[in-house]
C-alpha cells in the first residue's frame, strides 16, 4: 500500500499562480495524497475533488500554518505549498516517494528550480543527492534556498509532532535545522521537482547567521582533550596557512567561522587564493591575512 501524502496549501496572491499549483497537484500520476487548502476567501478554489479539503481562515504567520496543517493532516507525510508556486511535471510526488524509501528517509529536502516568465532556471542542477549531516547541513543550509523556505519538502508528520510548541514558532530557516536534527536520515534530494517562482520581483529569504549553527563536533573534543592528562599538547592559538581554489574560496566564510567558534583564544590564518571573498567578520582573537 503506498504512503499517502498531506500536501498543505495557504491559499493567497494571485488567482492565476493559485489555479497554477493546484493544477500541479491533481496532475500528479502519484494520486495517494490530501490537498489541504487555508484560505481567507481573498481567492476562489474552484475545484472538486475528493482528495480536497477547504478551510476558511486567515492565519498570520507560517508559524500558525504549520499548527493547524498538523492538526487537520491524516498521512504520515506533510509537504507544504506556496501558492506562487508548483510542482514540476506529472511525477513529482512519485519521484519523492521513490527517493524517500530509497534512501530510507523521514525528511526530504528537495532541489529548487526557479520560474520566470515560462521558463525553468536550473540553479543547482548539479547537486547530488546526499545524507545531511552534522558535518554538512551548515554549507548545504547557506547554499540551497530549500532550507530558507516552507515549500516543496517532505517531512514525516512525527518529526513536526515532536518538535511541540517550536512548530509555531520557529523561523523556517531554524525549522529545518530542528527537523534535520530529529530525523533519523535526512537528505537532500537532487531531483527537481518543485518550482520556485520568482515572478514579480519575488526572491529567496537571505540566509541568517545562527550561533548554533555550527553542529561540528571539534569544540567538545577539543574541551575533552584539554581536561586530560594530554592538556600541554594542546596549542593555546594556532596558526594555519590554507591555499583555496574556486569551489573551496566560496566556502571560506564557513571556514572563519568554524576557527572562531572552536578556537575563541585566536590565532593567525592565512588565506591563499586568487578566487577570494571574505564577507565574514572575524570577532574574536583570530588576524586573517590574505595573499591572492
Amino acid at each position: 500500500m503506498e504512503a499517502k501524502i498531506s500536501l498543505v496549501l495557504l491559499a493567497n496572491g494571485s488567482q492565476a499562480a493559485l489555479d497554477r499549483c493546484l493544477d500541479s497537484c491533481f496532475r500528479q500520476s502519484y494520486s495517494e495524497f490530501e490537498l489541504l487548502v487555508f484560505t481567507d476567501e481573498t481567492v476562489q478554489v474552484a475545484r472538486e475533488d475528493e482528495r480536497l479539503r477547504v478551510y476558511e481562515t486567515s492565519l498570520a504567520d507560517p508559524g500558525a500554518l504549520r499548527v493547524a496543517a498538523l492538526r487537520r493532516a491524516t498521512t504520515d507525510y506533510l509537504m507544504f505549498l506556496e501558492a506562487a508556486d508548483f510542482l514540476v511535471g506529472t511525477d513529482a510526488l512519485a519521484i519523492f516517494m521513490t527517493r524517500l524509501a530509497e534512501q530510507q528517509s523521514d525528511l526530504a529536502i528537495t532541489n529548487l528550480v526557479f520560474y520566470k516568465e515560462a521558463e525553468f532556471i536550473y540553479p543547482f542542477s548539479r547537486a547530488k543527492t546526499r545524507a545531511l549531516t552534522v558535518n554538512n547541513y551548515l554549507l548545504c543550509a547557506r547554499l540551497y534556498g530549500s532550507f530558507r523556505r516552507l515549500g516543496g519538502n517532505l517531512i514525516a508528520k512525527d518529526l513536526l509532532t515532536r518538535l511541540g510548541e517550536q512548530l509555531g514558532t520557529l523561523a523556517t530557516q531554524d525549522l529545518y535545522l530542528k527537523l534535520c536534527l530529529l530525523a533519523k536520515r535526512p537528505v537532500y534530494l537532487s531531483d527537481a521537482c518543485y518550482a520556485y517562482s520568482i515572478e514579480n520581483g519575488r526572491q529567496l529569504p537571505a540566509f541568517s547567521w545562527q550561533a548554533d549553527y555550527h553542529l561540528g563536533p571539534a569544540a567538545g573534543l577539543v574541551k575533552q582533550i584539554q581536561a586530560s592528562h594530554y592538556q600541554a599538547s594542546v596549542p593555546k592559538k594556532l596558526a594555519l596557512a590554507v591555499c583555496l581554489d574556486e569551489y573551496s574560496a566560496g566556502k571560506v566564510d564557513v571556514l572563519l567561522y568554524s576557527l572562531e567558534r572552536n578556537n575563541p583564544g585566536g590565532g593567525v590564518i592565512l588565506l591563499s587564493s586568487p578566487y577570494l571573498t571574505v564577507t565574514y567578520l572575524i570577532k574574536s582573537h583570530w588576524r586573517v591575512t590574505i595573499y591572492l
